[in-house]
C-alpha cells in the first residue's frame, strides 16, 4: 500500500528521556564515548546531542539516542559517521535521507570519521572499539556555535564538505588497513563516493532519495517474525512545506471509514515490553505521524490518527514496577501528543 502525506513543522512534548550526562569543551573526546550528552560551551551555549555509532539508522538505535536529546535544550546535534567500515564485508554510507529526516526534527547534524579503531578479539578480520577524529568535530562545533539559521540550512550546506570529509575518512581507513593488514570494501567504494559527491548536490540528493525510496519498498514487502498486522504494511512519502520528500514505512495501516491508522509496532524477543532503546525509536516515528496534516491513499483524502503499538499481550498484567512507571510516562506522552497506545496487540483500535 502507498501513502502519500504532508507535514507541517514537528511540535511534540517528550516525556522518556534519560537524563543527559553534562560536558564541558575540554571533555569533549570523553563526551563522544557516550551515546548522548549535553555539551556547554565557553559562551555559555548548551547542545543536546546524540553520538551515532554508524550511519544506518537500523542498527544501533541511534533514533533512540536522538530522542534523548528533544528535550529542554534549543539547540541539537548529531555526530554522525560519513563511512563506517568494519572490514570483513560490513560497510555502511550516511544517506542523505537521514540528514534530512534530521533536519525536519530540527536537529543539527555533524557529519564525522573513524581516524582510529581496534581489532576485534572474537573476528581478527574486523575492527572495533572505532574512535572519533575529535578535533574535527570540535572544529564544527566552533561553527555552529556562531551559526544563527536553521537546522534545515544548516544539514544542506554539510554536502559541500562531504567531499573532502570523504577524503579524510579514505585516508584514514587506508592507515587502519596497512596497520592491521586487513581488507576495508571502503579503500574501493569511498574514491567511488567522492566522484559522486563531486557531480554536485542535486544528483547526490536524487541518488539518495531513489536508494530511500527503494529501501522503503524492501522494508513494506518484509515481516519479522514478532510483527502482527490488521491491515497493510505501507510506505508513506512524506513532503514537507518547503518541498523535502521524505520515505518511510509505517507498520500497520488501517482505513476506517474517513480515518486512517498508521502504526508503528514494537515488540520484544520476549513476552515481555519492548526494550526502552526500541520504545524511544517508535516515539521518534510518533513526533513525525502526528504532524501530519493531510494524508493521500487509494485516490482519496483521509485523517491520520498515529499508534504505537507494544505487542506485550497478558504481559502488560505482571510488569515489573520500573516498566509500569514507562506505560504510564507513554500514556502521559500519549496524551500530550494525541497518539493512541496499544498495548493489547490486536484489541486496542
Amino acid at each position: 500500500m502507498e501513502i502519500e502525506a504532508r507535514i507541517r513543522g514537528i511540535h511534540y512534548t517528550s516525556v522518556l528521556n534519560r537524563e543527559l550526562s553534562i560536558f564541558d569543551e575540554q571533555q569533549f573526546p570523553e563526551a563522544l564515548r557516550s551515546g548522548s550528552f549535553l555539551l556547554q560551551t565557553s559562551t555559555s551555549q548548551s547542545f543536546a546531542c546524540s553520538v551515532w555509532l554508524t550511519p544506518k539508522r537500523s542498527r544501533t538505535h541511534p533514533l533512540a539516542r536522538v530522542y534523548d536529546t528533544l528535550k529542554g535544550v534549543e539547540r541539537k546535534v548529531a555526530f554522525i559517521p560519513l563511512v563506517k567500515d568494519e572490514a570483513d564485508g560490513d560497510c555502511d554510507y550516511l544517506q542523505w535521507d537521514t540528514v534530512a529526516l534530521m533536519g525536519l526534527l530540527g536537529i543539527y547534524v555533524i557529519p564525522g570519521y573513524y581516524s582510529d579503531a581496534e581489532l576485534s578479539v572474537r573476528n581478527t578480520k574486523k575492527l572495533t572499539n572505532f574512535v572519533w577524529d575529535a578535533w574535527y568535530l570540535k572544529q564544527q562545533m566552533e561553527l555552529l556555535k556562531n551559526y544563527h539559521s536553521s537546522a534545515v540550512h544548516w544539514n544542506m550546506e554539510q554536502f559541500n564538505k562531504l567531499a573532502a570529509l570523504a577524503d579524510k575518512a579514505l585516508n584514514a581507513h587506508s592507515m587502519l588497513s596497512t596497520k592491521f593488514g586487513i581488507e576495508m570494501r571502503s579503500l574501493k567504494s569511498l574514491p567511488r563516493k567522492i566522484e559522486e559527491l563531486k557531480l554536485g548536490q542535486q544528483n547526490f540528493l536524487t541518488q539518495g532519495r531513489m536508494r530511500s525510496k527503494s529501501a522503503q519498498m524492501r522494508e513494506t514487502s518484509t515481516v519479522q517474525p514478532k510483527e502482527f498486522f490488521l491491515g497493510n504494511k505501507a510506505g508513506i512519502t512524506i513532503t514537507d512545506l518547503v518541498g523535502g520528500v521524505y520515505h518511510l514505512t509505517a507498520d500497520d495501516c488501517l482505513i476506517r471509514d474517513d480515518t486512517i491508522f498508521l502504526v508503528e509496532s514494537k515488540h520484544s524477543e520476549t513476552a515481555g515490553l519492548s526494550s526502552s532503546e526500541s520504545i524511544k525509536e517508535g516515539l521518534i516515528k510518533m513526533a513525525l505521524f502526528c504532524n501530519i496534516i493531510e494524508v493521500r491513499c487509494l485516490e482519496r483524502f483521509y485523517k491520520p490518527v498515529a499508534v504505537l503499538r507494544l505487542a506485550c499481550g497478558d504481559a502488560v498484567k505482571s510488569l515489573s514496577s520500573a516498566q509500569a512507571q514507562t506505560v504510564n510516562n507513554l500514556k502521559l506522552e500519549s496524551e500530550l501528543n494525541g497518539f493512541l497506545l496499544d498495548l493489547t496487540d490486536l484489541h486496542s483500535l
